[in-house]
């Protein structure tokens, strides 16, 4: 049998470097590892180690996952406000058609709207209705059929197709 390989890691007093690094990180808890290692001019994953190795980095792992929503939110909002009008026009018209039919999933998804069609072939009572709306607090006018083209179609105009009884 082999022996296994263990690797300790020994905490050390820090070198001149690693402490920039613990200071950096002390003055600036909610910078990045690489914000602190751009800082520091040392390279990020190096600094991310020192910021484990020292028990750093769990803190902030914890924030993370409690802000995590809001964090998103933030970055979200800078990636959207770097994108400008020529970058717009450079896309590809596929990848922008995407682009906005993502942005229209989330939209509805953030107003608590539907994402996805599935259908259901259901009816309950016109009280009950009443009262679901009653509870939910939708008013009569949000019952409105909306103006849709495709449903609002004339039909005395549909022709109805059959099959000819032609052999092949």
């Amino acid at each position: 049998m082999a022996a296994e390989t263990i690797k300790k890691i020994q905490i050390t007093k820090p070198t001149s470097k690693q402490r920039q690094i613990i200071n950096l990180h002390t003055q600036h808890p909610n910078a990045s590892g690489r914000e602190i290692a751009r800082i520091a001019n040392a390279d990020p994953s190096y600094t991310i180690e020192i910021l484990q190795r020292y028990g750093l980095i769990e803190k902030n792992t914890q924030e993370f996952k409690a802000n995590r929503a809001d964090i998103f939110a933030g970055v979200q909002d800078k990636l959207l406000a770097s994108i400008t009008e020529e970058d717009i026009k450079k896309t590809p018209l596929g990848s922008r058609i995407l682009a906005a039919c993502q942005i229209y999933d989330k939209e509805r998804l953030e107003r608590g709207q539907s994402t996805a069609n599935i259908a259901a072939n259901h009816s309950i009572s016109e009280s009950l209705q009443e009262s679901i709306d009653k509870i939910i607090g939708r008013s009569v006018a949000a019952k409105q059929p909306v103006d849709n083209p495709v449903d609002n179609y004339d039909k005395s105009q549909v022709i109805e197709i059959t099959q000819d009884n032609t052999t092949d």
